[in-house]
C-alpha cells in the first residue's frame, strides 16, 4: 500500500508514546494494522541496512517495552517475526510476557466481538504460545527427534522450546524473504491460520453438528495432536467449503485411528505415535480435499496391517480397573448411534454426563450380577465368569439410580422390570421393544439384535458382536468418500490397497541408513515361523533392547533345519502382540513380557545359508540369541541374496 508517512510516522508516536506509558493502545481499523506493519517494516529494513540501532535503543532502554505485538483477544499477530525477518536476532526478546497489544479488531477474522482484556496474563501467553506452536508444526516443521540415545532435537522440539528463533533461523524456509513477504504473513497467512484454530477450538470444547469427532478427539480422549494435523491440511486461500471437508476428514480419521488402538489395549498419545503422525503430517501438507481422503484411507490401512490394529476386537474388549473412562465413552457413543439411527437425536452428553444438577447421569452397568455361585454354572472357572462379565456385550449404560438399586438382582428380572424404561441399547434386552416397533426391528436385522429372557456366555457373545458390528459401521473407510464426495472408480483403486503382505525380494526394501543387522535364532517348536510369515504382513517377534525400527534381521531356524532362510526389516516396536498370533506360538512361555517388533519379509533364501557356512563367513556364535553381524558375514548374506536375485 501507498504511504502517507506524515500520517504513519504520527501513528506511530502515538502508539509508542502510549506503550511507554503502560497503555496499551487499541487500534480502530484495519487500515491502522497495516499502516503499522508497513512502518516496521520498512522501518526495521532501514535500521538493518544502517546499522543495528534498533538493537541499541532497546538495551539501553529507550523503547523499554521492546516488543511491540499484534493481538486479536488471545490470539498473537507477533512482530516479533518481523524482527528476526530483518536480521536482528543478537536482540534477546522473548515473544512472552506480553506488555503491549494492537487489537486486531475485524482483520480477516471471523469474530467481530471487541477484545476483551483480561486478567490471566499467563493463561493467554500459555494458549498463544499454543497456537504459534501447532501452527509452526503444521506448516513447516520437516524434522523429528529419533527415538535413540543422544538424538538431536529437530525442528518439532525446537519449535516447542524456542519458536521465536526457530522462526528467525528458518525465515527462508518460510518464505518470509522480503518487507512484503513480513507483511503478508502478517496481516494474511497468520489471520488465516488463527481463524481455523479459532474454529477448531470451538469445536473441541463444543459438540457441534457434523464436527463431533473434533470434541471426541480432544475433549475425551485428550488427543493433543489434532489441531497440528488439520492446519497441516488446510491451504492458505482454501475455500469454505474445503476447509470443512478437510476438518472433517482429519478429525475422523485421528477417531478412527485412536479408537483402534484403544480398542487394541494400546495408548494413542502423541509420545505413541508420534512418528506415524508426524511423517504423515508432513505428506499431506497442501493435498486437495481429494487426494487427502485417499492418502488417509491408505494411511488407515497401513497402520492396521503395521500395529495390527482392527475393530474386530471390539469383540473381545472388557472392562478392567484402568480403562472405565474408556468403556464409558465407547458405550456412550454406541449408544447414541444407535439412538441417532432410531430419530432420537443427539443424545451422547446425556450419557457423558456425570454432573446431577445438569441432570441425571449414567453409570455402567453389568448385565451378570457378580456372583459366580450363582450365575457361573456355564463357565469353566471365576477367572473365564469374570473375563466374559465384564465383555462389552455384558454392558450397558444405565442411569445412575438404577444403576446403583438393582445391584446383585438376576439378570432375567433386571432385563423384564428396569431395562425397558432406559435407553434404546437396554430396552433391546426386553422382548416387548420389539412390539409395534418397525424402525428399531429394522435396526435389530442389520445388527443381529434380539432380545433375552436372561443373560449367557453365549448372549455376551452376541451381544459384543453387535458392538463390534456397530463400530464398524461408525468407523467405516466409507466415511472418508462421503465427506469428499464425487468418487470415481479411479479414486476407490487408488485408496484401497491391498491388505496381503508386500512381496519379497527384487529390491522391494531399500536398507536404512546407518540400520544394523543381525541374525536371530528361531525354533520352531516354540514358534511356527514359516505359517506365520505366509500369513501375516509384519510377523511379531520378541524384542531386544539393542534392535531399532529399519535394521535388518536374518532369521536363523535353529534345530530342524539350522540355515538361515529369511531376511527381514524392523518396522515398528509397538510394544503389543496381535491376537491373531496365538495361533503360531507352540509354546505359551514364547511370548515376550517386554514387548515385541513387527518384521516385514524382504527376502527368502532358496536353499537356507547352513551354519558351516556362517561360521566360515566370520560367525563366532552358537546363535543362543541375536547376534550382530560382523562386515565379512554380511558382506556374505548380501552376496548369496545377490546371486538368487540374478537368476529369478
Amino acid at each position: 500500500m501507498d504511504l502517507d508517512m506524515g500520517k504513519a510516522c504520527s501513528l506511530l508516536g502515538s502508539v509508542l508514546h502510549q506503550i511507554r506509558g503502560g497503555v496499551r493502545y487499541w487500534a480502530s481499523s484495519s487500515t491502522e494494522i497495516e499502516v503499522l506493519a508497513e512502518v516496521f517494516a520498512f522501518i526495521l529494513h532501514f535500521l538493518n541496512v544502517q546499522g543495528n540501532q534498533f538493537g541499541k535503543m532497546l538495551r539501553d532502554g529507550d523503547l523499554s517495552h521492546g516488543l511491540l505485538v499484534l493481538r486479536r483477544c488471545d490470539k498473537i499477530l507477533s512482530l516479533d517475526f518481523v524482527l528476526h525477518a530483518y536480521g536482528l536476532g543478537d536482540i534477546q526478546i522473548r515473544l512472552f510476557p506480553v506488555m503491549e497489544v494492537i487489537d486486531l479488531k475485524g482483520v480477516g477474522l471471523s469474530s467481530s466481538e471487541p477484545c476483551i482484556e483480561k486478567k490471566a496474563d499467563d493463561e493467554d501467553n500459555e494458549q498463544d504460545a499454543e497456537f504459534f506452536q501447532q501452527f509452526l508444526r503444521a506448516r513447516y516443521a520437516t524434522g523429528l527427534r529419533k527415538t535413540e540415545k543422544g538424538a538431536k532435537d529437530e525442528d518439532y522440539e525446537k519449535i516447542g522450546s524456542e519458536f521465536h528463533q526457530w522462526v528467525f533461523e528458518h525465515r527462508a524456509g518460510m518464505g518470509l524473504h522480503e518487507s512484503k513477504d513480513v507483511v503478508h504473513f502478517i496481516l494474511n497467512t497468520l489471520p488465516f491460520y488463527t481463524g481455523i484454530y479459532e474454529k477448531l477450538v470451538s469445536y473441541e470444547a463444543h459438540l457441534t453438528p457434523g464436527f463431533e469427532d473434533l470434541y471426541y478427539n480432544r475433549t475425551c480422549k485428550g488427543i493433543s495432536y489434532q489441531d497440528m494435523l488439520i492446519m497441516a491440511s488446510i491451504q492458505e486461500g482454501d475455500s469454505g467449503e474445503e476447509i470443512e471437508k478437510k476438518i472433517k476428514l482429519v478429525s475422523f480419521f485421528i477417531d478412527r485411528y485412536t479408537m483402534e488402538r484403544l480398542f487394541e489395549y494400546k495408548k494413542a498419545n502423541w509420545n505413541t505415535v508420534k512418528s506415524f503422525v508426524f511423517n504423515l503430517m508432513v505428506e499431506m501438507r497442501d493435498m486437495d480435499s481429494k487426494e487427502l481422503a485417499i492418502r488417509l484411507i491408505q494411511a488407515s490401512q497401513q497402520a492396521e496391517r503395521s500395529v495390527y490394529i482392527s475393530f474386530k476386537s471390539v469383540a473381545k474388549y472388557r472392562l478392567y480397573t484402568m480403562n472405565k473412562w474408556f468403556v464409558h465413552f465407547a458405550l456412550a457413543r454406541f449408544t447414541a448411534y444407535f439412538d441417532g439411527l432410531l430419530g432420537y437425536g443427539s443424545t451422547f452428553l446425556s450419557y457423558m454426563n456425570q454432573d446431577k444438577k445438569a441432570g441425571k447421569t449414567y453409570d455402567i452397568e453389568h448385565i451378570v450380577a457378580n456372583n459366580y455361585d450363582l450365575y457361573g454354572a456355564n463357565y469353566q472357572s471365576q477367572e473365564e465368569f469374570d473375563e466374559y462379565r465384564n465383555r462389552l456385550g455384558g454392558l450397558i449404560l444405565l442411569t445412575f439410580d438404577k444403576n446403583r438399586s438393582l445391584q446383585d438382582e438376576p439378570a432375567s428380572d433386571k432385563i423384564e422390570k428396569s431395562y425397558i424404561q432406559d435407553n434404546s441399547i437396554a430396552r433391546s434386552l426386553n422382548p416387548h421393544f420389539y412390539e409395534n416397533n418397525p424402525a428399531f426391528n429394522k435396526l435389530s436385522d442389520k445388527f443381529g439384535i434380539h432380545s433375552y429372557n436372561s443373560m449367557e456366555k453365549e448372549g455376551i457373545e452376541e451381544r459384543s458382536k453387535v458392538y463390534a458390528d456397530m463400530a464398524e459401521a461408525i468407523w467405516s473407510l466409507g466415511k472418508f468418500k462421503e465427506i469428499v464426495g464425487n468418487w470415481t472408480q479411479e479414486d476407490e483403486e487408488k485408496a484401497f490397497v491391498s491388505n496381503k503382505a508386500m512381496p519379497s525380494g527384487k529390491g522391494a526394501y531399500e536398507e536404512k541408513e546407518g540400520a544394523q543387522h543381525w541374525i536371530v535364532p528361531c525354533n520352531p517348536a516354540f514358534y511356527d515361523i514359516d505359517r506365520a510369515i505366509k500369513e501375516l504382513p509384519l510377523v511379531p517377534w520378541n524384542r531386544n533392547a539393542g534392535m531399532k525400527i529399519g535394521d535388518i534381521v536374518y532369521l536363523y531356524i535353529a534345530v530342524s533345519e539350522k540355515k538361515v532362510k529369511y531376511r527381514m526389516t524392523i518396522e515398528n516396536l509397538d510394544g503389543d502382540r496381535p491376537i491373531e498370533d496365538e495361533k503360531y506360538q507352540k509354546d505359551p512361555s514364547y511370548a515376550s513380557k517386554e514387548g515385541t517388533m513387527g518384521m516385514r519379509l524382504c527376502h527368502v533364501f532358496q536353499e537356507g545359508v547352513p551354519y558351516d557356512e556362517l561360521q566360515k563367513h566370520g560367525l563366532n556364535s552358537t546363535l543362543r540369541g541375536p547376534v550382530r553381524i560382523k562386515d565379512e558375514l554380511l558382506d556374505y548374506l548380501k552376496a548369496v541374496e545377490k546371486e538368487e536375485k540374478s537368476h529369478e
